[in-house]
C-alpha cells in the first residue's frame, strides 16, 4: 500500500514510534559485528521465513491508508440507498490484478474471499495464544544482560497475528462492499509466461485437469524464482524489500507443491 503522507506538523503516534525503534533496532543487530545480537538477528530472519507468507502479507498492510468501511455505508435494507450514494461519491475501487491467461478457471476475487474467510478467525485465535503465552515468559527476565528474549517473541508474534486478523477482516468488509474488483493485467501475464518457458517440460502440463491449473501457475515461478521476481519487482514499481517477501512466497509454495505430491503418491 502506499506510503502514509505526513504534514511536517504531524506527530507520529507513540505505537508508530515504536514500531520505528525496534525495527531500527532489529535492523542494527544484523549490522552487528559477531556476538549474540548478530546470532540472534540470523535465527530470527530464519524463523520468519517459516512463517506463512500470507500471514506476513496481510500484517504488512496498514489499514488506516485505505478508505474506512463507514463511508461506503451498508448492505442492511435502511441504509442501501445512502450506501449507494455514498458508493457512487467516493468511487472505491480497489484493482485485484491477476494474470488472465494462468487463471481462466478461477476467481481471483472469490479465490481472495475464501482465504480471508479462514484466515481472519485464524489470527484471531493465534493472537489470543500468544498473549496466553506472555506471562510464561516472565522468569526470562531474571537473566542479566540478555533482554528478555521470549518476551519480546510472543509479543511480536501476537502483534503480527493481530495485523493480521485486523487486515483480513478489513479486506474482507471491502470485498463484501464491493470495492475490490478483479483487474487483469498483462503484464503479469507476461511474467508468467516467460516463467514458464523455465520448466522443465511444459508439454506435461496439457494432461493437468482444471482443478490444477491455479496451482501450476503458481509453479511457473518455482524453476528460477530470481529473475521473474526482479522482473516483478521493476514492473509495478515496488520497494526493494519486496524481493524477500516474494522470494519466500515462491519458496513456500515450493514446499507445499511437493508435499502435496508426495501426499497424493502415498
Amino acid at each position: 500500500m502506499p506510503k502514509r503522507n505526513t504534514r511536517p506538523d504531524e506527530q507520529p503516534t507513540l505505537l508508530r514510534r515504536a514500531q520505528e525503534k525496534a525495527s531500527q533496532m532489529w535492523s542494527n543487530w544484523g549490522k552487528a559485528d559477531g556476538g549474540w545480537k548478530l546470532k540472534v538477528h540470523t535465527y530470527g530472519e530464519k524463523m520468519v521465513d517459516r512463517i506463512d507468507f500470507e500471514e506476513l502479507a496481510l500484517a504488512s498492510i496498514d489499514t488506516s491508508l485505505g478508505p474506512k468501511i463507514s463511508q461506503l455505508g451498508t448492505h442492511s435494507s435502511a441504509g442501501k440507498e445512502m450506501s449507494q450514494q455514498q458508493t457512487k461519491a467516493h468511487n472505491v475501487s480497489i484493482p485485484l490484478i491477476y494474470p488472465p491467461s494462468f487463471m481462466s478457471s478461477v476467481d481471483p476475487l472469490a479465490s481472495l474471499q475464501e482465504q480471508l474467510v479462514l484466515r481472519s478467525p485464524l489470527h484471531r485465535r493465534k493472537t489470543l495464544f500468544w498473549v496466553g503465552v506472555i506471562p510464561f515468559t516472565a522468569p526470562f527476565m531474571l537473566i542479566p544482560v540478555i533482554p528478555n528474549l521470549p518476551f519480546f517473541f510472543c509479543v511480536w508474534r501476537a502483534w503480527t497475528h493481530w495485523k493480521a486478523h485486523k487486515a483480513s477482516t478489513y479486506l474482507l468488509e471491502l470485498s463484501n462492499e464491493d470495492a475490490i474488483h478483479p483487474s487483469p493485467s498483462q503484464d503479469l501475464d507476461k511474467v508468467y509466461s516467460n516463467a514458464s518457458k523455465l520448466l522443465p517440460d511444459p508439454a506435461s502440463r496439457d494432461n493437468e485437469d482444471s482443478d490444477l491449473e491455479f496451482d501450476s501457475s503458481i509453479a511457473q515461478l518455482l524453476p528460477d524464482p530470481a529473475p521473474t521476481i526482479s522482473h516483478i519487482i521493476d514492473t509495478y514499481s515496488l520497494p526493494k524489500g519486496a524481493g524477500r517477501s516474494l522470494l519466500r512466497a515462491v519458496e513456500q509454495a515450493k514446499i507445499r507443491s511437493q508435499f502435496d505430491e508426495a501426499k497424493n503418491d502415498s
